[in-house]
């Protein structure tokens, strides 16, 4: 009888120790990278946004007032892209002029896990974004 050389191979418990660490390594690499998702996805309202006060200066040069209605504007109203699942706008936008002088550009969606998300820009520029849980 002939003698079989035995060839090198892994055992099952190393490859059952290669796949314990990599899912321990997806484990904790998968909230980061969500968090990074949601973080790209709030982008979208940020550029809308600026888009929407460059709108505002505009008009306000032109009439000395700032207006909340988006057709007076001369940028595309971002509501009227289509949301999911035929579209990509993940948020609904409103205009708000408290005052002649001022006025509240704001984004709003719903996450989701649930988490309400508002970003807002004003006459100035400054923005905030506002995080509430479910």
């Amino acid at each position: 009888m002939e003698r079989r050389e035995r060839r090198p191979a892994f055992t099952l418990l190393e490859l059952l120790i290669v796949i314990i660490i990599l899912g321990v390594l997806a484990a904790l690499a998968l909230p980061q990278y969500l968090r990074t998702v949601e973080k790209g996805r709030s982008s979208e309202a940020i550029i809308q946004l600026g888009t929407l006060r460059t709108g505002e200066i505009n008009y306000y040069v032109e009439h000395r007032t700032y207006t909340d209605q988006f057709d007076l504007l001369d940028v595309d109203d971002p509501n009227r892209l289509p949301a999911p699942p035929n579209g990509t706008r993940l948020f609904d936008y409103t205009l708000t002029v408290p005052a002649p002088d001022t006025f509240t550009a704001s984004a709003h969606r719903i996450q989701a896990d649930g988490t309400d998300e508002v970003v807002i820009m004003n006459e100035n520029g400054k923005m905030s974004r506002i995080l509430t849980g479910p």
